[in-house]
Formats: C-alpha cells, sequence, structure tokens
C-alpha cells in the first residue's frame, strides 16, 4: 500500500544501516491536506499495500467469489496460467549502496518446490520504497505504483524472460496504489490525497497486443482511499472515505464498478483515528471477510485490524483486534487465516478465522521462527495454487522470509532468503506471478 509507515520502517532500516534516506518526491499528500483541514487523518503519498495493499495489496492480497454477483472474469489476459511451474517474482531495489535512491528492479525465480533463486537480472524502471506489484490474471504483465506516482508495466513471457514495457506511465494521474481487473484488460489507479487535490480511483486500459496503458474516462472520487481488492468483475472493495458518493464516516465502501456506485458501506472502527495501511478480504462464513489494517502511529487508540463480514450487499462489522503497527495482511487460500507483519514490532501474528460474525477473527500468536524473527517486516504476497499453494513472501530489510500457510489456522516458517545484507540490497515492492 502507499502509506506513511512503510516509508518510515524503510527510514529506520537505512539509520539502522548508517546511512539516511531521502524523503521520496510525492504530489499532493494526503496527510499533508489532512493536516491543513484538519479533518480524518489522512495517508501520505507513499509507496503501496496494498497490498495491502497494496491496500500495500492487492492492492490488497484479497480474493474473490462470495462476495459479488457478477460472474467469470472475460478478457484477453483473464485466463490463469498452470499454476504448476516456476513464478517470476519482482521485487524492487530502491537504494544504492550508499542509501541515495535507486531505480533497480530485481528478477528471481519461484521454484514450484518453493525455493527462492536470484536470476541476476537487474532492470531499471522507477522507485517504489514499499507495496506490492499487481500482475494480470494471465500473468503477462505486471504492474507497480513507483514511489513519484507513475505506473511501471512490465512484461514477461512464456519463458519468464522480464522486459520493461514503461518505466513510468503518467497522465495527470498520481497514482498511490492500484488493482488490476479481473480481465487482465483494465487497471485502477488510486490517488490517496482528499477530493479537492486529487483523490479518485482511475481506470486506465492495458492493451491487448502491448500491454501500453490508456487512461478511461471512467472514474470516481475518493479521500485518501489507499487500497482496492477488486472481489467480482463488477465489484470491488475500496478502503477510504467518500468513496463513490458514499459516506464521508465509512472506512470500507462496496462498489458497482459498472456505474461507480457505493452499494453499501461501513467503518470498522467507530473513530476518525484510523490510518488504513493494507486491505484484504477471504472467503468465510458463506461470504466474504474483509480485513482493513490501522497502523496510525499518532492515534490515541492502539494500532488494530478491522474485520467485516459481508454478504451480497450487507456489510457486518466485526470487533477490531489490537495489534501492533500492522503494516501488511496476507490472507490464507484456504480461508482459515491471516499473517499481518508487524513493522515496528519486528514480527508476524496470526489471526485465525471464526465463525462468528460479532468477532471473526481470533489472535494465534506467531510463527515459531526459524533462527531469528523478522527484521523490520514490510510487505507480504501470497502464491494461490499449484504445488506453492499458501506460501507467504514477507519483504523484510536483509531479504525475503518464505511462510506458508497450512491449514487450520496455522502458519508455518520456512526461514530467511537473504539479499545479502548490503544496503542496496534492501527489498522494497514485490510481486509474484500468478
Amino acid at each position: 500500500m502507499h502509506t506513511p509507515r512503510p516509508f518510515a520502517l524503510l527510514l529506520l532500516t537505512l539509520l539502522w544501516a548508517c546511512s539516511t534516506a531521502e524523503k521520496s518526491d510525492g504530489a499532493d499528500d494526503g496527510s499533508a491536506d489532512g493536516a491543513a483541514d484538519g479533518g480524518d487523518g489522512a495517508d501520505g503519498a507513499g509507496d503501496d499495500g496494498s497490498g495491502g495493499d497494496d491496500g500495500k495489496d492487492d492492492s490488497g492480497d484479497g480474493g474473490t467469489g462470495d462476495g459479488g454477483d457478477g460472474g467469470t472474469a472475460v478478457g484477453c489476459r483473464a485466463t490463469p496460467p498452470d499454476p504448476d511451474r516456476d513464478r517470476v517474482v519482482i521485487v524492487a531495489l530502491p537504494y544504492a549502496d550508499d542509501g541515495s535512491p535507486a531505480n533497480q528492479w530485481a528478477i528471481w525465480r519461484l521454484g514450484r518446490d518453493g525455493s527462492l533463486t536470484d536470476t541476476g537480472e537487474r532492470l531499471t524502471a522507477g522507485r517504489a520504497t514499499a507495496g506490492r506489484v499487481h500482475f494480470t490474471p494471465d500473468g503477462s504483465l505486471a504492474l507497480a505504483a513507483q514511489s513519484d506516482g507513475t505506473v511501471v508495466v512490465f512484461g514477461i513471457d512464456e519463458d519468464g524472460v522480464v522486459r520493461v514495457i514503461d518505466e513510468g506511465w503518467d497522465d495527470d494521474i498520481y497514482a498511490g496504489t492500484l488493482s488490476v481487473h479481473p480481465s487482465g484488460e483494465r487497471a485502477w489507479l488510486v490517488n490517496e490525497s482528499w477530493p479537492e487535490s486529487g483523490g479518485g480511483a482511475f481506470a486506465v486500459d492495458i492493451d491487448c497486443e502491448t500491454g501500453a496503458l490508456t487512461r478511461s474516462d471512467e472514474t470516481f472520487v475518493t479521500k485518501n482511499a489507499n487500497a482496492m481488492v477488486h472481489i467480482a468483475p463488477d465489484r470491488a472493495l475500496v478502503a477510504g472515505r467518500l468513496v463513490a458518493g458514499g459516506p464521508a464516516a465509512d472506512e470500507l465502501s462496496l462498489v458497482q464498478l459498472t456505474d461507480r456506485t457505493a452499494l453499501t458501506s461501513t467503518d470498522p472502527f467507530g473513530d476518525d483515528d484510523a490510518i488504513v495501511s493494507d486491505l484484504a478480504a477471504l472467503p468465510a462464513n458463506g461470504g466474504l471477510l474483509a480485513v482493513l489494517a490501522d497502523n496510525n502511529l499518532f492515534s490515541s487508540a492502539s494500532n488494530r485490524l478491522g474485520p467485516v463480514t459481508l454478504r451480497g450487499d450487507e456489510m457486518i462489522p466485526g470487533a477490531p483486534v489490537p495489534v501492533e503497527d500492522p503494516v501488511s495482511v496476507a490472507a490464507s487460500p484456504f480461508g482459515d487465516a491471516i499473517l499481518v507483519s508487524s513493522g515496528y514490532g519486528d514480527s508476524a501474528f496470526v489471526f485465525r478465522v471464526t465463525d462468528d460474525d460479532d468477532a471473526p477473527l481470533e489472535a494465534a500468536g506467531s510463527p515459531t521462527w526459524v533462527g531469528r524473527g523478522p527484521s523490520l517486516p514490510a510487505d507480504a504476497v501470497v502464491v494461490r495454487g499449484g504445488p506453492s499453494d499458501g506460501l507467504v513472501l514477507l519483504v523484510e530489510v536483509e531479504g525475503l522470509r518464505r511462510l506458508r500457510f497450512v491449514g487450520d489456522g496455522e502458519v508455518v516458517d520456512l526461514g530467511l532468503t537473504s539479499f545479502g545484507g548490503g544496503i542496496d540490497q534492501i527489498p522494497g515492492a514485490i510481486g509474484v506471478q500468478p
């Protein structure tokens, strides 16, 4: 997700490494707008999830089905590839060895056995200090919001060779995060600012032949939105306020994309203190369970997760669950648990899904770590399908940690894959091919 917190974590990382970080340039910084207006807690225009997104994710790390009724997606990039194969992992390397900004992206390979291998390939595009790389469903294209609000587009051929299609697409949309439509023919870019400063969600079309982006005229207003998760071809969950004409007080909205209308909305936190760092959704209890993470450093309330059960157009907020500095939320493909990275807590926590709408999450502690635990963990992505189904790749200061959802609400740590320990090897945004 594009939130202040991942950048703050990386700033601390560089201090830890005896260096200094450059504050990335931003257009219409949301936190500045919020402070000027004295309104709701606002998010800056840092980098993504979503996954969230991201929100960070997927834009957030999300799921499909059960919460929407939009049918099956049809499009030139909608058909998933064979899951029983090696996959491409794209990781931003946003720092040079002296701590100055860098525009490098590393290409890794995730074996069908779950192993991680550095291909040695490095590509130059823009800079992404945090967030997620989002793929079209067929795995042939990857998009990521960059720290300057532009969007990088990568093409991946059948042999896993990656090339840069566009180093930084820009059409007067400051993209804080994004979400790829299930058809693979469209993406939605989200500007995290207030409406008067350009806050909103903006559709861009993806060319079926070249992968080039073209701005569409479809858009809807948002305020400090920072995560969007498609749950059906015609529906998406959006974390933010004033979403598509929805109430100013609500933090999560269900949007009908065909006419850009908020069908329903709710506020799982019940106050104005939340700064949402990520949004994830997973099938649960005959619907979808959406989980928002609030990691507002300056709130009078503790950091927390806000669970919301979605059945059709009905939203049922559950009891918030306290957790220290939740940066990223990864959802189990089995619908039984989520894994939450805690940046300042130097840890990750498991929360099991219950069948109680009023309290759909219960804390289950941390996995048993292989060696030491995570160091400044940030965004996480989940592998779905194939032999590595349920594998999680978690960014931390020294590389990628592999964990795995194994069912029954359990998560197993498989250890850290180090990137080498230098400042120039600190990872930023991450994505894994479907």
